[in-house]
């Protein structure tokens, strides 16, 4: 399935909230922003599909993580990835921070230091700091327009 990802639409008149508090460094300088999930590109036809199909039921509400949802996940993996992975292996969350901060909590105690990478989505630091670890702040290097990993500080 091909999608075409080069057509743009400009949404800057549809009180789309990226071009609101844009900073004024990249305003009106051909600039594609690409922040907070938020795209210049119209959703594949697959996905409407999928969504109005959804939407003809009726129901409304958060759902839990069916088996679908764990086939889903494992065949993606192994396809994409070449992992395989158990089903118990699998943690449904809902929602980036929601998941970054089971990661925190999992894997570290209160006082541990956390690598943040800038330029970086805020809502990482704000999490981090809301679990009381501590920020060590990596950031990447922008060079001939790439970032990379800082791997020597």
């Amino acid at each position: 399935m091909k999608f075409d990802f080069d057509t743009l639409v400009d949404r800057k008149s549809l009180g789309n909230m990226k071009y609101i508090f844009s900073s004024d460094q990249v305003k009106d300088k051909g600039v594609i922003s690409y922040a907070g999930a938020e795209m210049d590109f119209k959703t594949a036809p697959v996905i409407i599909e999928a969504l109005k199909k959804r939407v003809e039921n009726g129901l409304f509400g958060f759902t839990i993580a069916d088996s679908e949802y764990y086939s889903s996940i494992m065949w993606w993996m192994k396809n994409q990835r070449n992992w395989y992975i158990e089903k118990e292996s699998i943690i449904p969350t809902y929602g980036t921070i929601h998941s970054v901060a089971t990661t925190v909590r999992g894997f570290t105690k209160e006082g541990n230091g956390i690598i943040v990478q800038p330029p970086v989505y805020n809502r990482y630091e704000q999490a981090v700091r809301r679990l009381k670890r501590e920020i060590v702040y990596n950031p990447l290097i922008y060079k001939n327009g790439h970032y990379s990993m800082d791997f020597h500080n």
